[in-house]
């Protein structure tokens, strides 16, 4: 297995010797080891069904591993309670989802200010913070729509937009342009790596895409639930997309 290890003085995730199986299967993760700096942007690979949504599931806390210790931010979350780790996700990370997950009764806007409503910010504050990462996203204007009145692209910046406006440390995007056509994809992930880099968000996506990867600087490949390889990707030595 090629080993890639980051830099820096202190991982802002680390996973450890973490394994996890679902009592209906067998194990889905097997020894998982693997850290994560600041302001990396990290392409997460692999067959159908070979656990790279759960591993992106543990590593931001939604769920406990059955074996091994995950550190976000400094902080064990693997033996940690249900509010203890909602309430590091809330304050480290964001989320981009492939179906979006709006909520179809809050305006666009009101959508992306949600995290940050969520944390205790006052309306006014959150409605600002998420109206400036509009801007950046080129939503301007439709701030005051519902979903439904969007379109897929639009309603994915939202999401985009959701996961930015509290500047979290750490984004995490399960197949965030698996819904999307090829033109929107690739603008969707010139968004979210621009502004991962602007905040030095790291920055989490899995994906079945080599065009998606080709937009992030490492490249970790699970097989059979296995870290098979861990790797930097380098765009200008030919790599699986464009920057």
């Amino acid at each position: 297995m090629d080993n890639y290890q980051t830099t820096g003085p202190q991982p802002l995730i680390r996973a450890s010797g973490v394994c996890h199986s679902f009592a209906s299967c067998k194990e889905v993760l097997t020894n998982i080891n693997l850290t994560f700096s600041a302001g990396e942007l990290v392409a997460v690979m692999g067959p159908s069904g070979s656990g790279k949504s759960t591993l992106l599931n543990i590593l931001s806390g939604i769920i406990t591993p059955t074996a091994g210790q995950v550190e976000l931010a400094g902080h064990p979350i693997s033996g940690a309670s249900d509010s203890t780790r909602s309430a590091l996700r809330l304050s480290t990370c964001g989320f981009v989802f492939q179906d979006n997950q709006l909520i179809p009764e809050l305006t666009a806007l009101e959508n992306a200010a949600l995290p940050l409503l969520l944390r205790g910010t006052k309306r006014r504050p959150a409605m600002d913070s998420a109206a400036t990462v509009f801007q950046q996203l080129g939503l301007a204007g439709h701030g005051h729509k519902f979903p439904g009145q969007l379109s897929g692209g639009q309603m994915q910046r939202v999401a985009i937009a959701r996961a930015l406006a509290p500047q979290p440390a750490v984004i995490f995007a399960d197949e965030p342009t698996g819904a999307l056509d090829q033109a929107t994809g690739q603008e969707t992930m010139q968004l979210l790596t621009s502004v991962a880099r602007m905040n030095n968000s790291t920055l989490i996506v899995v994906t079945h895409d080599p065009t998606v990867a080709g937009w992030l600087n490492r490249l970790v490949e699970i097989r059979d639930g296995m870290v098979h390889s861990d790797k930097p990707l380098d765009p200008a030595a030919g790599g699986m997309g464009e920057k």
